[in-house]
């Protein structure tokens, strides 16, 4: 609700289209980046990577730090949360993409009421991007039965880099 807030009251919409490729980006190197250092640290090995009470705490923090962001941009969050979680907790791509979806329906529930009540939502758009969420979120849960955790990283890290790109171009 914080992020929303600033938005809406001190960010123009020409600020807010320059700085959200370079984010998105940023989202995609932290992704694909820190996945391999993981893997080299833990050597191939599973484990839990911190105790149960710090996890929790930097699992708290991260979707805290997140969820102020989703409120104020919502660009690439779910990549945001994907990271999050990928890089604090050994759970199956599974468990994290739902715990994305999830927190992605609450942080951007938040975030449109604020807008919509500052009179800051373009109807037609918001009505394309729900529709577009909620079939990405499902064609998204069914792809997580299929597919590897690596390839869906890959595959997300380059369908936000198009939107990157696009954004670039276009502004």
């Amino acid at each position: 609700m914080v992020g929303a807030f600033i938005v809406a009251e001190l960010v123009t919409p020409t600020q807010f289209r320059a700085v959200t490729p370079y984010v998105l980006v940023g989202c995609v190197v932290v992704l694909l980046f820190f996945q391999r250092v993981r893997q080299r640290i833990d050597d191939g090995a599973r484990r839990e990577r911190f105790s149960p009470k710090s996890t929790r705490a930097l699992l708290t923090m991260g979707y805290s730090v997140t969820s102020l962001y989703a409120g104020a941009f919502g660009a690439s969050v779910g990549v945001m949360i994907l990271t999050v979680a990928s890089r604090l907790t050994s759970w199956p791509w599974k468990q994290i993409n739902a715990t994305k979806n999830l927190l992605c329906l609450v942080t951007s529930g938040i975030g449109f009421v604020v807008y919509a009540a500052s009179d800051l939502v373009l109807w037609p758009v918001w009505a394309v991007l729900a529709v577009s969420m909620a079939v990405g979120g499902v064609l998204g849960q069914k792809l997580t039965d299929h597919l590897p955790a690596q390839v869906l990283r890959v595959l997300v890290a380059t369908v936000t880099t198009i939107a990157a790109g696009a954004l670039v171009l276009t502004s």
